[in-house]
């Protein structure tokens, strides 16, 4: 059987109708109550899930787990970067680098959100791709702020 070679680089990106604190503070605080798949996430290691270091178990509502690595985390460029070190049930990928970095949209005061994934060369194309739709769910399923305006989405 021959395996179509793919991409193991996975950049999705959308613009949050939410101010840059309000989108950082979702992010960095290691909860992922902001990813609606998500069921809950557990502290394995470390003092605190923005620890350097930390160990976070992420459980998911289908039943999958992940356990992540925090490696990098910056308050000033709003980034945060995790290795998925475990996988329940596993995954068919040697490694998994996740980063997810925000900028200020200054004419709306909205979150421009960057979020990459870097595999190792043995995932299939159905593991990068499955990755990218989950990025594009999770984008479109963002909690929001309420504006003056008009009502959106707040969880």
């Amino acid at each position: 059987m021959s395996v179509v070679p793919s991409s193991t680089h996975v950049v999705e990106s959308s613009v949050v109708s939410s101010s840059i604190d309000t989108v950082w503070g979702l992010i960095s605080n290691g909860s992922f109550k902001w990813w609606d798949i998500v069921l809950g996430t557990t502290l394995k290691s470390g003092n605190s899930p923005l620890e350097l270091g930390a160990n976070i178990e992420v459980k998911f509502k289908d039943g999958q787990s992940w356990l992540i690595h925090l490696l990098e985390i910056s308050s000033v460029s709003k980034s945060i970067t995790f290795e998925v070190v475990a996988c329940e049930p596993p995954v068919a990928v040697t490694s998994i680098l996740h980063s997810i970095s925000l900028k200020k949209v200054t004419s709306s005061n909205a979150t421009y959100i960057e979020w990459s994934t870097d595999f190792s060369n043995d995932a299939t194309s159905e593991v990068v791709q499955d990755s990218s739709f989950k990025k594009l769910e999770a984008f479109a399923k963002f909690p929001v702020e309420e504006s003056s305006s008009k009502r959106q989405r707040v969880d």
